[in-house]
């Protein structure tokens, strides 16, 4: 769940933090994301610029997937939304297992 960390790291840090906040700001802001955090995967939605954002991909990239059926998503008007979970769900499906070094060829 590497990559679960690391999607709740950059909500929590990227959003909202790049102007001057007041201390009441800042608390109702974490507040919000740290209830984010407690939600279960199929519970938080990403919009299609976080999912390119956290997955280190292109727009268009996220719209091939879509297209193959490679990442469940909704659509809303022109937004694209996603769950945690499908986003989890695509790249564990896609997940390739490291060589065990013991089945290795040794030449």
């Amino acid at each position: 769940m590497e990559l679960k960390r690391k999607i709740q790291t950059t909500m929590i840090a990227h959003e909202n933090f790049r102007r001057n906040l007041t201390a009441e700001e800042v608390a109702g802001i974490l507040e919000e994301k740290l209830s984010t955090l407690r939600r279960s995967p199929d519970e938080v939605i990403l919009t299609d610029k976080q999912v390119c954002r956290l997955l280190g991909v292109s727009p268009r990239l996220t719209a091939i997937w879509r297209a193959e059926l490679k990442i469940g998503h909704s659509k809303i008007g022109q937004k694209i939304f996603y769950t945690l979970e499908d986003v989890l769900k695509m790249v564990e499906k896609h997940k390739v297992a490291s060589a065990d070094s013991s089945l290795r060829i040794k030449i």
